[in-house]
């Protein structure tokens, strides 16, 4: 009896014993089977998919901009503004699709503008020719020989009233130790002679005897006094003591003329009359002038600009 307990007794050990061995190699042959897997492998969760971006759609470059169709001419719109504005267009066009129709398009268009241009200038002539004010030939002869013979009496009269002014102003020459002051002073004495005037020679820097001997004399604070900057200097002096300056450079004979009245003019030493007789042009009080105060919305007609002249003293018969 006691036999055969221990036998059970070991029957079921051993059974006991035997059944985790099958398991193992249970899960042994499962191995086996994902072999293929590599034998140090993790069985970790698939990872999440990440959420496809998505596409970025071409904007597609803008076309390029078409030029301008030319506008259909009519009758009541082909004035000058819309000639102006649209013969480019039409000449753009005639080149770029030269077909006999858009080069005679772009002809036609010139020949008008021509056409107007043409008339404008026979009405210009009639318009002008004779008139008061507008007739340039008022203001200095178109012939040859009258625009000669009104040379001649300007210079003569020039020449006269230079001399006259040697009595009425005088000239202050400043000078520097340069080869332009001194070719200016050359240019000065011949003025002195021509002109029989006096005038008064400073140089700011030393000088020889030979400059001395020809009226050059040293400054005592003149050029100060003057504001003089630059060399050589003229200024013109009247009787009172006011000054004009006449050129801050060297400058030639005939400017020095020229320049002479003008300043002269400016400090009223010369009168309208007298200036005016040393010029190559008939001066007229009645020339028009550059600019007329008119408003805005008046319409620039004859009248509208005569009225407008008229009313500033800028215009008579």
């Amino acid at each position: 009896m006691r036999v055969n307990k221990l036998i059970s007794t070991l029957l079921v050990a051993a059974i006991s014993g035997f059944m985790p061995a099958l398991a193992q190699d249970n899960t042994d042959d499962e191995w086996r089977k994902r072999s293929d897997e590599g034998w140090f492998f993790y069985n970790e969760l698939p990872p999440e998919e990440e959420p496809e971006e998505p596409e970025k759609t071409e904007i597609p470059p803008a076309p390029p901009p078409t030029p301008p169709e030319p506008t259909q001419p009519s009758p009541a719109i082909m004035n000058t503004a819309w000639l102006k504005e649209n013969l480019p267009v039409y000449l753009n066009q005639a080149i770029d699709d030269p077909t006999p129709e858009n080069v005679e398009a772009y002809y036609l268009l010139q020949k008008l503008a021509l056409d107007r241009a043409q008339v404008f200038s026979q009405v210009t002539a009639r318009v002008v020719t004779g008139h008061p004010v507008l007739d340039q030939n008022n203001r200095r002869p178109t012939s040859t020989s009258g625009g000669n013979a009104l040379d001649r009496e300007a210079e003569k009269n020039k020449r006269e009233i230079l001399a006259s002014l040697s009595d009425r102003m005088g000239l202050f020459v400043f000078l520097d130790d340069t080869a332009n002051s001194a070719l200016q002073l050359q240019i000065v004495e011949y003025f002195e002679t021509s002109a029989g005037y006096g005038t008064v020679k400073i140089s700011i820097d030393p000088f020889d005897e030979a400059a001395f001997n020809r009226g050059v004399r040293p400054d005592h604070g003149h050029a100060a006094e003057f504001g003089v900057s630059t060399y050589p200097s003229i200024y013109a002096v009247s009787p009172d003591g006011r000054r004009d300056q006449i050129a801050g450079n060297s400058i030639s004979m005939t400017e020095l003329f020229d320049r002479t009245l003008i300043s002269a003019h400016r400090l009223n030493i010369l009168s309208d009359e007298e200036y005016f007789s040393t010029q190559k042009f008939n001066h007229r009080d009645e020339d028009i002038p550059t600019r007329a105060d008119t408003d805005e919305n008046t319409p620039f007609t004859s009248e509208a600009v005569r009225s407008a002249l008229n009313a500033q003293g800028d215009y008579r018969e």
